[in-house]
């Protein structure tokens, strides 16, 4: 079988590709290896309401409307922010998914389930693709994830950083509308963990730097909210930008690429963001999308990526004195101007109010 374009994965990022490739008349398919679109789910779940507008799916995905935060400091100190209004959006992440595999096959995707690619081998006219059978196209875009075999196959450089995930989902009525989110060498070291209120569940989670133990931590903070173990969830988060992730006629897009926001390990945005720019980069004949996405979205990763290697600089003492600097001023500017699809337009105007803060986040 000939396609223009092979897409390897269903998850948002390769779907909102093939959608938007298949709607522009290339013909399209999605390899997905898993039987069920969106499973097994290795996300929390939060996103800002503008992923909904470019995502184009139903409002039902949405579980929680969230107004705002509470950080905990490894002293035991809370600071909350938000609280005015909707920032955020708890979502049913498998039923997103499934609705955006549904829009990319209305586009004319076609989408091919349970069928896992083992190889990917370049031909005179493109690629030779290997799986449960054997399909030919001009086009390969790996949309696999973190652990993408595309990426390997077609010797994409290898991601610098990870971080290790789990969370699990409990039962939880009447859990308000703010999240939670702890830092501190004690509780998540290098990353950190979080408690996502989601009409009658919570979800509970953190992430570590690799070599860290993540399951040790895990237990201790399920031990600190005196909740069990349930419906497990865990994962790799990627943090940075591959080295390399297009050329023009190969490319990768979402986790596969890193592209993450390393301050938060949310990538649906910018994953949206990748695959907008890979199909209008394919009008020209190229899938080497990187100086369109660098310019609309790219360099606000490398800045989460700066932002993080400030923040895991930092002790457990520095990050006391950090959050103990959040007064009410500085509270309400991160409200009115926190953004978490867009986290160093909040740095920079918090560090306007209080040049002090610098001091925290300088590299020296």
């Amino acid at each position: 079988m000939r396609y223009d374009v092979a897409v390897i994965g269903a998850g948002p990022a390769g779907c909102m590709a093939a959608r938007l490739l298949a709607s522009r008349g290339h013909r399209t398919v999605v390899l997905e290896e898993h039987s069920r679109v969106g499973e097994p789910v290795r996300c929390a779940g939060l996103v800002t309401p503008r992923v909904l507008d470019i995502a184009g799916v139903d409002g039902d995905v949405v579980r929680q409307e969230i107004t705002g935060a509470v950080v905990h400091a490894p002293g035991g100190a809370t600071v909350h922010v938000g609280g005015d209004r909707t920032h955020a959006l708890a979502v049913d992440r498998a039923m997103f998914d499934r609705g955006m595999a549904e829009r990319a096959v209305a586009a004319g995707a076609e989408l091919r389930r349970s069928w896992k690619v083992t190889g990917i081998r370049g031909a005179d006219d493109g690629f030779v693709v290997t799986g449960d059978d054997t399909l030919r196209c001009r086009y390969v875009v790996g949309a696999d994830g973190v652990r993408s075999l595309a990426a390997s196959a077609l010797g994409f450089p290898a991601h610098m950083e990870h971080v290790q995930t789990v969370q699990a989902v409990v039962s939880g009525a009447g859990a308000g509308d703010e999240v939670d989110v702890w830092v501190g060498s004690g509780v998540a070291p290098g990353f950190f963990a979080w408690r996502i209120p989601a009409d009658g569940e919570i979800r509970v989670g953190l992430g570590v730097s690799p070599g860290q133990g993540v399951m040790r931590y895990f237990r201790r903070l399920l031990d600190r909210l005196g909740v069990e173990r349930h419906d497990l969830q865990a994962g790799l988060i990627p943090m940075g930008l591959r080295r390399g992730f297009c050329h023009s006629d190969a490319a990768l897009v979402g986790d596969a690429a890193g592209q993450v926001k390393a301050t938060s390990g949310g990538g649906l945005f910018p994953g949206l963001v990748a695959a907008r720019c890979l199909a209008d980069a394919l009008d020209d004949g190229t899938v080497d999308y990187r100086r369109m996405f660098m310019r609309r979205y790219g360099r606000e990763l490398k800045r989460s990526v700066w932002l993080r290697r400030r923040f895991v600089g930092l002790s457990d003492g520095e990050m006391n004195r950090l959050l103990g600097a959040v007064d009410e001023d500085v509270a309400a500017v991160v409200t009115e101007h926190g953004d978490i699809d867009f986290p160093w337009r909040v740095a920079k105007e918090v560090v306007k109010r209080r040049p002090g803060l610098l001091r925290y986040t300088l590299p020296f």
